[in-house]
């Protein structure tokens, strides 16, 4: 059976309101149905396959749905679904449930619906029995793909809710589908009639649509076309002499298709288009395994037939009806005759594509949600909707896919896609795993999966993928619309494992030999090679120092010499080494190196190796520490160092930073419960405050309201932090709010550390003991007055008026700084505070042995999420007021580091490197310059090279942390400084500083 409800005699089914012991708020009620998982009959068995559950009654102003589903119903040995199902609904009398059950004999194919209903009382405990009786059966099920038309070039995007009339009884929703700028694939039955509504408006798509009704809208804008009850996926593996058939699966997608164009804004000039002969061929592959040209021993071969063994092989008919065939039984136009422009598809022709007929889903009909098939990569793969080229020297996979025309539109369509992925997934399975229906839990990705970014095109690059873990690679591509102050995904997520499939393998060259490289610092040969078959597995052939099989990494012996590797591909690269030793390393994690010092002229924070917020005095250094990332969870904790915090001038403008029961932070309408000094703050002082939503505004969150800040230009960025920790409530929220502006939210998922906020830079920060320092930034575009607003409880992505709960919170924050992230903590009692400028004293320029040939290496932390600005890192000048000549290493505007050199006043190199971020903040940005070349890579991807370079001269001053003038502090940690008097190769730039 095909998979729109993956759902005889009466069944007793009981329903049972659980008890109050459960965690379940008390103006809510949980309840659970329960079937019998399979119907056993005189001479066949039904499972179980799907469970539809609506709920309605008064104060209930949408039905409230369940459903359940058997996702390998079809699985050899599968016994059906099991129960109990449960669903959550508000208390009250008058709880009308409606159950549809489905029971599939996935034998015959045939499926039984059973149905029952019953008014119920669901304000206390209580068994309710209701009885569920065989209603109607279905053996045959179809799809209508195709766009649907609202305008001539727009449809409507969202979700579509599938509804079912039992006869006599209310309608109740059985099935709900996406659909995104009209481009829909919908399930549909015979003789059992469904109406396909858009959620809430309430727009009828189709109303009471079936298989025997589809024939009455077949034109030349929509066509039939008709599957034989006998199909197979055949894969045989050739013997030597002939393809033996090993596997066989049967076919269990629709019976019958519609494609086309649907709705008011389809006209006489869209058609849907087919091959108008018979015989076409449908899918035919031979996976040629030895590149040998011909059919030899392990060569596969796939192919759709009429019967398992493949003795009688299928077409395509387009011209006549042969029922043992994939048929056009009626509808469309001619290929050749009206659809030959490639450029009129998607547009204004659909092309129903029998060569990819049953390769993915909905591959037949060319797309699948928002993404169109691609073909095949290599002839070892097979079309799909996404793929993949791997490149083992930058160690990047770069993902494409294709988008259909205009569905990235912000008023109908999607605003783009997130890419998602994991290594270490073992096959396919694990990717399934994410499996929702016939789509993918975006959402559940987004929570657990590494994100490689967002766009609004057709391809992405993912970092810092090493060629041992391609092969264990799962990717998931999620379309996107940000709505209501959050992200929501849409399950018609474009997936690949690469562990299954090729990723554009080129043959293995060597892109360097000749290198130059620390005396006893390891290099990674995949930064001095490209192609090459993942997992390459090195070893030495002959000469000095070892390299690691699996990672390539070759550690030299401090000799030069010649050094001779290979792979598993049998290709040889010689590599002439030539070692040169530093003459200066430094390290800034708790005291400083010689000739360097700090002045400021005021207190400030920073963490301990405990993770406790602590002050420094005036003028003394802060050895920072990374509060979440400790040894142990109790004192001593051995939090990892992150060194020495160096940051600008900042004030925090809320006047009472700790006071939240001072009348700044009140507004009677939205009070929460507050209790002062009701537990340790990150401080370790008893001074946070417990507030508590208590539900006083029925229609709003309790909350902390601090009111009217006001004179801030359009174009001031303001940043809100705030200590918080979970109590009985574990979702809370933050909002800065501009007048007549749309606010800036973040809601936070304390017991999970997830976030719901997407269009503006955010972040949570971990400590000690449950707390968290959270975040969130926003943009005048007014001079309209500003109100920050700290929730307790709130849904996980929006604000909840009936969210009930208590939390921690301690040292709120706001602050003007145009980085975008918070800077340390300033506490304020009465009026708002400030915080001046650290200023670190170097050695000067006596620090370069060789200003003419050289080599750098930065490690420094930024605070930010590796998308913001960071200030000034380095600064090699010829004044410390800034002269003509210069090499200055800031913060690149999106992350990253942006280097600038200037010579005779004229800017030579202007470039950033903004990759990925290394783990813990940490970036590394390596650079080497002599005469004519400039050379630079950070955190081992990111690289360039140029040439237009002459050595600077008369370098009278040289900076850490700050720009000229003791302006532009980095807003960060300097870690480590190492200096080499000569020019190191590429490859040793990438590899140090990965």
């Amino acid at each position: 059976m095909y998979a729109f409800f993956r759902i005889s005699c009466s069944i007793s089914l009981c329903l049972a309101v659980l008890a109050c012991d459960r965690k379940v708020p008390s103006h809510t009620a949980a309840f659970q149905v329960d079937l019998p998982s399979q119907q056993v009959g005189a001479t066949s068995t039904q499972i179980l396959t799907r469970v539809m559950v609506n709920v309605t009654g008064e104060g209930i102003q949408h039905p409230i749905v369940g459903i359940f589903e058997h996702h390998c119903h079809e699985c050899p040995g599968s016994t059906g679904l099991t129960g109990p199902f449960e669903l959550f609904v508000p208390k009250g009398n008058g709880r009308l449930v409606q159950v549809l059950a489905i029971y599939e004999n996935t034998t015959l194919e045939t499926m039984s619906f059973n149905y029952g209903d019953q008014l119920v009382d669901l304000s206390g405990d209580k068994e309710i029995e209701v009885e569920v009786l065989a209603l109607s059966s279905s053996s045959r099920e179809g799809q209508i793909s195709g766009r649907y038309l609202t305008t001539a070039t727009s449809g409507p995007t969202g979700k579509a809710a599938a509804y079912y009339k039992p006869p006599g009884k209310p309608k109740m929703i059985v099935d709900f589908s996406e659909i995104i700028n009209g481009w829909f694939d919908f399930h549909i039955l015979d003789d059992v009639p469904l109406t396909y509504v858009m959620e809430p408006s309430g727009q009828i798509l189709f109303a009471d649509v079936s298989l025997s009704s589809m024939p009455a809208l077949v034109s030349d804008r929509v066509m039939q076309v008709a599957v034989p009850d006998q199909t197979y996926n055949v894969h045989a593996t050739h013997n030597g002499s002939n393809f033996i058939v090993d596997e066989s699966r049967d076919y269990h997608g629709p019976d019958e298709v519609f494609l086309g164009w649907f709705g008011p804004g389809a006209t006489a000039s869209h058609y849907a288009c087919y091959t108008g002969f018979d015989w076409a061929s449908i899918l035919y592959r031979v996976i040629d395994h030895d590149n040998s040209g011909g059919n030899t021993a392990g060569d596969a071969l796939e192919r759709i037939c009429q019967d398992s063994s493949c003795t009688n092989t299928m077409y395509f008919f387009g011209s006549t009806v042969d029922n043992t065939q994939l048929s056009r039984i009626a509808g469309g136009k001619d290929k050749s005759g009206f659809c030959s422009n490639p450029a009129d598809k998607f547009l204004t022709k659909l092309h129903f594509e029998e060569t990819y007929f049953d390769q993915e889903r909905n591959s037949h009909s060319g797309f699948m949600g928002p993404f169109r098939i691609i073909p095949p990569l290599t002839s070892e793969d097979h079309p799909g909707y996404l793929s993949g080229t791997y490149s083992v020297t930058g160690k990047q996979m770069t993902l494409n896919w294709d988008l259909l025309p205009g569905v990235v539109d912000g008023a109908n369509g999607i605003h783009g896609v997130a890419v998602f992925y994991r290594s270490g997934m073992a096959s396919w399975s694990d990717l399934e795993m994410y499996r929702m229906n016939e789509g993918y839990d975006c959402h559940r990705a987004a929570a657990e999966m590494s994100h490689a970014g967002t766009t609004g095109t057709n391809s992405l690059v993912i970092n810092n993928l090493h060629h041992s873990q391609v092969n264990s690679t799962g990717v998931m591509v999620c379309p996107y619309r940000d709505d209501g102050g959050g992200r929501h995904y849409f399950s018609s997520a474009a997936t690949r494992h690469f562990g299954d499939y090729p990723v554009g393998i080129q043959p293995l060259v060597a892109l360097e030999t000749n290198i130059k490289t620390d005396v006893t610092a390891p290099i990674d040969l995949n930064w001095a090679i490209t192609g090459g078959t993942p997992p390459l597995n090195y070893a030495m052939v002959s000469g000095g120092g070892t390299v690691n099989g699996v990672t390539g990494v070759y550690t030299p012996t401090g000799a030069p010499g010649i050094a001779r590797i290979t792979d598993a591909d049998g290709a040889t690269v010689d590599l002439n080494i030539t070692p040169v030793a530093a003459s200066t390393y430094f390290d800034f994690f708790s005291s400083f190196p010689p000739g360097f010092g700090l002045t400021r002229g005021g207190p400030a924070y920073h963490y301990d190796s405990d993770g406790i917020l602590v002050t420094a005095s005036a003028n003394v250094p802060r050895w920072d520490y990374d509060p979440g990332d400790c040894l142990n969870p109790t004192q001593p904790r051995f939090c990892a160092p992150r060194g020495l915090l160096i940051e600008g001038v900042t004030t925090n403008e809320f006047a009472y930073s700790t006071a939240f029961d001072n009348a700044a932070w009140l507004n009677f309408a939205y009070d929460p419960d507050i209790t002062p000094n009701a537990t340790v703050a990150p401080d370790g002082t008893t001074t946070a405050y417990l507030i508590e939503d208590t539900n006083k505004n029925a229609s709003n969150n309790d909350k902390l309201f601090y009111n009217n800040f006001t004179g801030h230009a359009a174009g001031t960025t303001l940043v809100f932090s705030v200590y918080v920790k979970a109590n009985t409530s574990t979702i809370m929220g933050i909002t800065m709010q501009e007048a007549g502006v749309s606010n800036s939210d973040l809601f936070v998922d304390l017991a999970n550390v997830t976030t719901n906020n997407t269009s503006k830079p955010h972040g949570v920060e971990k400590l000690p003991n449950g707390w968290f320092r959270v975040w969130i930034t926003h943009t005048k575009t007014t001079t309209n007055t500003m109100t920050a607003w700290i929730m307790p409880a709130t849904s996980a992505t929006s604000f909840s008026p009936t969210a009930l709960g208590s939390i921690y919170v301690w040292g709120a924050q706001m602050e003007i700084n145009k980085r975008k992230y918070p800077t340390s903590y300033v506490a304020t009692s009465g009026s708002a505070m400030g915080r001046v400028a650290d200023n670190l004293t170097t050695p000067g320029p006596a620090f370069f042995s060789n200003p003419f040939t050289s080599t750098i290496l930065l490690e420094y932390y930024n605070p930010g999420d590796h998308t913001t600005k960071m200030g000034t890192i380095l600064n090699i000048d010829q004044s410390s007021g800034g002269g003509a000549d210069y090499l200055r290493v800031k913060g690149g505007v999106s992350g990253g580091a942006n280097m600038l050199v200037n010579q005779s006043s004229s800017s030579i190199v202007d470039q950033t490197l903004a990759p990925t971020s290394k783990g813990m903040g940490a970036e590394r940005l390596a650079i080497s310059f002599q005469p004519n070349q400039f050379q630079a890579a950070i955190n081992g991807y990111d690289k360039y090279t140029g040439t237009a370079y002459t050595p600077l001269t008369g370098i009278a001053y040289f900076s850490l942390g700050e720009g000229p003038s003791l302006t532009d502090q980095m807003d960060g940690n300097i870690r480590k400084l190492i200096y080499w008097p000569d020019v190191l190769s590429m490859t040793a730039l990438q590899s140090l500083s990965y």
